[in-house]
């Protein structure tokens, strides 16, 4: 366990680098700042970060400490330079300089409009004194 910005997180030291619990991290530091883990993924990607992904023994080691939930059996590691990345990244992106957003969906068709023959004009009102003309 190491001390991340005022926390214990979960770490080891690997080919002589020391790399944190990025779930761990995640649900310490980023979880209020972007939308899920999967985010992070993509941000790291986006970062070309590549994160260092455990063997079954950190796993259960991990699962011992409490830095991911029981069921869990993969777990991915990142040095604290790259969490330092990827943190300024999340905390830029939620004050909206590089958030995205996506485009609403379009609406399906209304039920009157579909037709196995191409588009269908909606059905023309008639008020009572005038000419319809195109109704039945």
């Amino acid at each position: 366990m190491v001390d991340l910005r005022g926390a214990k997180v979960a770490s080891f030291t690997v080919e002589g680098c020391e790399l944190i619990c990025l779930p761990q991290a995640f649900d310490l530091f980023l979880k209020h700042l972007v939308g899920g883990l999967h985010t992070v993924y993509t941000k790291l990607k986006r970062l070309e970060i590549t994160p260092v992904v455990c063997n079954v023994e950190q796993v259960r080691i991990l699962r011992g400490l409490g830095a991911i939930q029981p069921g869990v059996n993969r777990c991915k590691l990142i040095s604290r330079k790259d969490f330092e990345t990827l943190y300024n990244d999340c905390t830029n992106a939620s004050s909206g300089l590089t958030r995205r957003v996506r485009p609403p969906e379009k609406l399906a068709p209304h039920p009157t409009q579909i037709s196995l023959f191409g588009p269908v004009r909606p059905l023309a009102r008639c008020v009572q004194g005038m000419s319809c003309s195109g109704t039945r």
